[in-house]
């Protein structure tokens, strides 16, 4: 029996190579790590609960949970799924290639002036020694999902 990579979107099986499902085009990597899902050997039945059924009336589990469905989120025109319980978050087919061209325009907008601090010569420590937060940009917003 060959091994294949259930899709968390479709259920279709594929081979244990891919990256994307070759039916519906959803991304098969776990995450940010460039590992790929757990490969199965043999057919698992698909977890039914009464969670919101989305893409044709199929409703997409988490890969890691198994039995939490994936919830999406529209972040400035770029939809995430992401579980609830373990806070994995999974892209569509193009979604990540979007969110790199956005944050490579933003470039050099997101990030702070350099501050120089005054020098106080009279004493050995600084009243204000908290540093300000900083600004979250664009990868902030798009994976804040409190």
């Amino acid at each position: 029996m060959t091994e294949t990579l259930p899709c968390i979107r479709c259920g279709t099986d594929n081979p244990a190579d891919a990256r994307f499902c070759i039916n519906c085009g959803a991304s098969l990597m776990l995450g940010t790590t460039g590992q790929t899902m757990p490969l199965t050997t043999t057919p698992q039945p698909s977890p039914r609960s009464d969670a919101v059924q989305q893409q044709g009336g199929k409703a997409m589990y988490c890969p890691i949970c198994r039995e939490v469905a994936l919830v999406m989120a529209d972040r400035q025109g770029i939809e995430v799924d992401y579980c609830p319980q373990c806070r994995g978050v999974w892209l569509d087919r193009g979604e990540l290639d979007k969110i790199i061209e956005r944050v490579a325009l933003q470039g050099g907008a997101t990030q702070p002036p350099a501050q120089q601090r005054e020098r106080h010569e009279h004493r050995d420590y600084d009243d204000d020694y908290r540093r300000k937060k900083k600004r979250g940009g664009l990868l902030g917003e798009l994976f804040d999902f409190d």
